[in-house]
């Protein structure tokens, strides 16, 4: 019997010759999740945006009438990246924030408007988990902030 849930599986696995492993779970990120912490399950998509590196966007276009949500995209998709430095009066977001300290761009998170309920520990938590499992964009972004 196949491990695995293809019904060839020599389409992935060789015919169970080649073992691949579950990827491992950073303790505190997974014990976050599983633990259904209810703040966090609540706060979840404020959590996401808050640690985002880039802004999504696209056109959207919702269709007429009732019925379950869902859109339709005219056009691209696009990933915004904002500048290095924040212009003067401008808010500090996205990748600007993984340039500097941890705290202070914790700081930043938590004074934002849409931030208000987030927490400092898990903000903290999410951070570490980043660093944790060699996230490629944090580290492109220290290197960029210690260059500057």
């Amino acid at each position: 019997m196949p491990n695995c849930l293809f019904v060839k599986t020599s389409l992935c696995c060789y015919n169970e010759s080649v073992i691949i492993e579950t990827p491992h779970c950073n303790p505190n990120l997974e014990n976050l999740i599983v633990s259904r912490n209810q703040h966090h399950m609540d706060s979840i998509r404020c959590y996401n945006s808050a640690m985002s590196f880039a802004f999504f966007g696209a056109n959207i276009a919702l269709p007429p009438g009732q019925g379950p949500y869902c859109f339709r995209i005219h056009g691209a998709v696009y990933h915004r990246m904002s500048s290095l430095e924040a212009d003067p009066g401008s808010i500090t977001a996205f990748g600007q924030l993984y340039i500097m300290d941890t705290a202070e761009a914790n700081m930043f998170r938590l004074n934002h408007s849409s931030n208000r309920g987030l927490r400092i520990e898990v903000l903290e938590l999410l951070n570490q988990a980043l660093y944790d499992c060699n996230n490629p964009y944090l580290q492109s972004f220290k290197q960029v902030g210690e260059v500057e």
